[in-house]
């Protein structure tokens, strides 16, 4: 009791100088979001409700905000690709869109928010493995490549803007939950194979013995892919060694990972018309490699106290290369410019030779075949993170009431090396790249990126009726970000982000079958280096190679309000809430420039996700069905400019948006429909897994003036058979009605290329995979 009064008055007063604390003199403030280690492990009765690592365990009727679980063996039975997939076949508010069209590669997103492995989305869901961040210093992007499915135990998707979860948590936080020889005892072997040249092998073992467990997992994934030169791979492995004591428990781990994937992107609606296996130019390819060392120790200091700290080490490598239609032109007298370049005529028609384009050796470009029609665009980014928490929970009773107290500390830290090219190069027949060796010496960007987050947090959860449960929660994030240009000053900059986010939260017990919560929770993003070295209108940049200055980009503040009511009836579990987040200075990239990826990061005033969650589900002997329905609706709150040059509307290349114009690629209506039934004595499993998404609009058309794409729905028909105690055999039609249907779109300008029809509008889409099927093998001991 009077520790834990101790460390709250603690925590009071350092927050105390303001509620949200200014960075100080003229920092603006990029941070990337906290690597604060919080888990939330949901299981079917109990919860792990903690500020960054195992400790108390709350009834998860208690939780003030809609959760959602799922297990190993509900994923397994999915038959998903990889968990994106198995989210957007079963858990509610969840959706993918797909810009470049790789399935590894998906934007998730929740209640209207994103966790995506692409520069240049906002980031709004906070994700964990084990407690360890896996949003990346760079962008806050999720690789969802690089999470080993074959070594998850469940996982939880939390609503809401809890501060608990750290930074990112605007809308939602994902915890991941990795298997231990203690938690999955057994051996393993499965695979499968099937349409597009894919194939999937995965390999677990996990064993006890007195006080100690190993777990080790690994999965290849190879695919040719449906579209034209999409060939994509990734290798994942996994491994916990684990020892449990009387009062302490210890688990180290290791993730690595190695993934070469391809996504070409989208098309123009006229070449999709005619041929949607089409890539319009290519390679779009992503490399990226990682290791993660993970270490966590737990002491109980009696049956009500624990002691957890987690450590990790991170280095994570990515490069791409995107082969892409030339920005450049030829002068009349015979030397490349950029094509937005203005002509300087002096009556010779000669250019400024300001405006020439020198290569790497500060020689002028000669415009010939080789430099004119195409460019190779490189990256290389080097992530090295590391970070340490601990944290206290408390479960005696306060005021002789049932209690349960969580407070922490996070640090975490890291360096990244950013580094791109612009290679001139000649587009081939079959529009690939075939590169000059001739560089472009204004393109170059080396900066390296230093980045801190400190904070602190605080969790009080106590009964004080017998039917009523009362949470309070509170965090400090305090984050710093340097960059220093490598090449001039350019990009050099200090920012400096500081907020105390608070959260109650209350939870009454109508009956023994109905509960009724509501919630109110304030979380925060800040702007990462990406968005800060990429936010200036006047000198637009091309994601994800370019960047050309540091203006301020303001933190994004999101407050949620949300409430609900969850019982049974009968055999049947149902939930029915209702929510709203109003997010202040959410950050866009909004188009500018000569091509399709070149624009800048702005704040876009405030926006609001408001919406309505229901659910229903039974899982009882033989048949296990599932309903979840959303309607969301994500608008924009304030009048404002936004650079759309391509838009048939557009005026000095903006267009106004006004309040009540809808954000885009949020449908308004999810439906999943998933049902199970087992036959001769379970031998037999079938199920069947619908999902219905309603219209969205474009990207860049934010003022909702063109026809969004079409609603779609996707029916999934799977089936699993044991054969013997030992060997099971399983099948999978994916989108088995086969249908046509674009799951991302954007407006951009008109292009013809060698060998494609040409195009006169502004609509493109990233095409959906057609109907494809997969049959596999396990051998499990």
């Amino acid at each position: 009791m009077n520790l834990r009064l101790l460390i709250a008055l603690v925590f009071v007063a350092i927050a105390r100088p303001g509620y949200a604390l200014p960075g100080g003199g003229d920092k603006a403030d990029t941070t990337r979001p906290s690597k604060p280690m919080r888990v939330i492990n949901l299981d079917s009765v109990d919860v792990v409700v903690i500020g960054s690592l195992p400790g108390t365990t709350l009834n998860r009727q208690r939780l003030a905000m809609n959760v959602q679980v799922a297990r190993a063996r509900e994923i397994e039975r999915s038959q998903s690709t990889d968990l994106t997939d198995f989210m957007n076949q079963k858990l509610g508010s969840v959706h993918l869109n797909m810009p470049g069209g790789n399935p590894l590669q998906p934007d998730v997103s929740f209640r209207g928010f994103q966790a995506s492995p692409l520069l240049g989305t906002p980031q709004g869901i906070a994700v964990y493995q084990d407690g360890v961040r896996v949003n990346e210093l760079f962008g806050d992007v999720v690789n969802w490549d690089m999470l080993p499915q074959s070594a998850v135990a469940g996982l939880t998707f939390g609503g809401g803007s809890n501060p608990i979860f750290g930074l990112n948590a605007l809308g939602g936080a994902l915890s991941i939950r990795m298997k231990s020889g203690f938690s999955n005892p057994g051996h393993k072997v499965s695979g499968y194979g099937g349409s597009f040249g894919r194939y999937n092998l995965s390999v677990s073992s996990g064993q006890s013995w007195g006080k100690w467990a190993y777990f080790v997992a690994g999965q290849a994934f190879r695919e040719t892919g449906w579209r034209d030169f999409s060939a994509s791979r990734a290798n994942v492995g996994y491994g916990k060694l684990s020892y449990q004591g009387t009062k302490s428990a210890v688990d180290v781990s290791a993730t690595v990972g190695q993934s070469t994937l391809l996504g070409n992107g989208t098309l123009p609606e006229e070449v999709l018309a005619v041929n949607r296996r089409a890539v319009l130019t290519h390679p779009d390819r992503t490399d990226n490699r990682l290791t993660l060392l993970t270490s966590q120790y737990s002491y109980a200091v009696n049956k009500d106290v624990r002691l957890t700290t987690v450590a990790y080490l991170k280095n994570k490598p990515t490069g791409t290369l995107n082969g892409d239609d030339s920005p450049y032109r030829a002068t009349p007298d015979g030397y490349v410019i950029l094509d937005d370049d203005d002509e300087s005529d002096d009556g010779n028609e000669n250019i400024d030779p300001q405006q020439r384009v020198r290569d790497q050796s500060g020689n002028f470009i000669r415009a010939t075949p080789d430099v004119l029609t195409g460019v190779n665009n490189r990256t290389n980014a080097r992530q090295r993170g590391y970070g340490v928490s601990a944290q206290l929970s408390v479960d005696t009773p306060l005021l002789k009431r049932e209690s349960h107290f969580v407070a922490g500390v996070t640090y975490d830290g890291g360096r990244i090396d950013f580094g791109s090219t612009t290679e001139l190069a000649r587009l081939t027949d079959d529009r690939g790249t075939v590169g000059s060796g001739l560089y472009d010496a204004e393109a170059p960007v080396d900066v390296r990126i230093r980045v801190q987050h400190r904070s602190a947090f605080v969790q009080e959860t106590v009964v004080p009726l017998e039917k009523l449960t009362v949470s309070l929660a509170g965090r400090l994030n305090a984050s710093s970000i340097v960059l220093e240009d490598q090449l001039g000053d350019a990009l050099n900059g200090d920012h400096a982000y500081n907020h105390v986010n608070p959260s109650v939260g209350m939870v009454y017990e109508v009956s023994k079958k109905l509960n009724a919560y509501a919630s109110y929770a304030i979380s925060t993003r800040t702007p990462t280096p990406v968005e800060l070295t990429c936010a200036d209108p006047e000198a637009p940049c091309r994601l994800p190679n370019s960047f050309l200055s540091d203006p301020p980009l303001q933190q994004v503040v999101a407050r949620t309000l949300e409430g609900g009511l969850r019982g049974q009836y009968g055999s049947w579990t149902w939930s029915a809430g209702v929510f709203r987040t109003q997010v202040r200075n959410g950050i866009s990239f909004v188009s500018a420039g000569p091509s399709r990826n070149s624009g800048y990061f702005t704040n876009v005033g405030a926006t609001r996700r408001q919406g309505v969650e229901l659910s229903a589900g039974k899982d009882r002997g033989r048949w296990r069905v599932r309903i979840n329905y959303t309607y969301q609706l994500a608008t924009f709150q304030d009048a404002l400019q936004l650079n759309s040059p391509h838009h048939p509307l557009e005026e000095a290349d903006e267009i106004s948006v006004r309040p009540g114009n809808r954000l885009p690629l949020t449908p308004a209506h999810l439906l999943k429909v998933n049902a199970e039934a087992d036959a001769f004595r379970s031998r037999l499993t079938v199920g069947v897994d619908w999902v219905l998404n309603s219209t969205q609009f474009l990207r860049g058309d934010e003022i909702n003036a063109l026809a969004p794409l079409p609603a779609y729905s996707l029916l999934s028909v799977r089936a699993q058979v044991t054969l013997t105690r030992h060997w099971l055999v399983y099948a999978r039609l994916s989108n088995g009605l086969n249908a046509r249907y674009q799951s991302f779109g954007l407006v951009a300008d008109d292009q013809s290329l060698p060998g494609l029809p040409a195009t006169d509008g502004p609509r493109w889409g990233t095409p959906g995979a057609p109907r494809a099927v997969q049959v596999g093998l396990t051998w499990r001991l």
